[in-house]
């Protein structure tokens, strides 16, 4: 039995040419992944944290939907001998305004005042809810307590509640926060000083004398319960440039110091 021939309209036939096959999603990963100084600060160049450091990854997730991302962010670290020090799991949602089926997404975590030494493993998976899951690990390293300037941070309005980056708008003001730990309270006293001071592209001083803001505790029991010491200290940028900030924390019981540096890009 021969089966009849059939042959499709010329017109069909060229549509069937044509029509462009349906677009499929890239497959979806993570990457970009860099250790920061906060989600708007610079790289960090060692993966070594003192306790009461923070951990901060920030990376990018692709190949989601065009203009949509909706899944779970999980995030653990773990010692080296396995115990999970902490985990948090959470729902996201969100609309993607410029498309492009990619999102960038940070993770942090507060290292506690007394965090053992020793090596970690942090972890972040994120589950879509139709394309899949994926994930990073990342070995970090905490140190023997010692005395560090920890949290930089920097914001748009002094409550510290918008974050910011070091690049800034001129004529704006740039709120500056940071924290230190590992000082000398054997005295029964605290007594520490942050020194904020800019620089010039060729590293010369911009101000005769560099911002100061003290910390003093006398009070033997407010002492023993402040194992860390926040600063915040604010500038105006009043020109275009790129400029170095150098923020300088010295324990005025102990005779030492510990110092934080940065680039500064003020545009127009």
């Amino acid at each position: 039995m021969k089966h009849k021939s059939s042959t499709l309209p010329v017109w069909l036939c060229a549509l069937l040419v044509l029509m462009p096959s349906a677009p499929a999603f890239a497959q979806l990963k993570i990457d970009n992944i860099k250790p920061r100084h906060g989600p708007h600060r610079p790289e960090r160049t060692k993966l070594e944290f003192v306790p009461g450091d923070e951990l901060v990854f920030t990376y990018t997730i692709s190949g989601l939907a065009k203009t949509a991302v909706e899944g779970t962010l999980e995030a653990k670290i773990q010692s080296a001998d396995g115990k999970v020090a902490t985990g948090a799991k959470e729902n996201c949602k969100e609309t993607l305004a410029f498309a492009g089926g990619s999102t960038n997404a940070w993770y942090a975590y507060h290292l506690p005042p007394d965090a053992a030494p020793g090596k970690y493993t942090a972890s972040i998976t994120y589950t879509d809810t139709t394309l899949g899951k994926v994930s990073f690990e990342r070995q970090f390293v905490v140190l023997e307590p010692t005395f560090a300037i920890v949290r930089p941070r920097f914001f748009f309005d002094p409550d510290r509640k918008i974050p910011a980056s070091p690049n800034q708008l001129v004529g704006g003001t740039m709120f500056f926060s940071v924290d230190a730990v590992g000082f000398d309270r054997s005295a029964k006293r605290i007594d520490v000083t942050l020194s904020v001071q800019f620089h010039d592209e060729a590293g010369k001083p911009l101000r005769d004398e560099p911002l100061v803001v003290e910390q003093k505790i006398d009070d033997e029991t407010e002492v023993e319960s402040r194992p860390v010491i926040s600063f915040s200290t604010w500038s105006v940028c009043n020109r275009v440039g790129t400029f170095k900030m150098k923020a300088t924390v010295t324990d005025n019981v102990a005779k030492k110091s510990t110092t934080f540096e940065t680039p500064i890009k003020v545009t127009e």
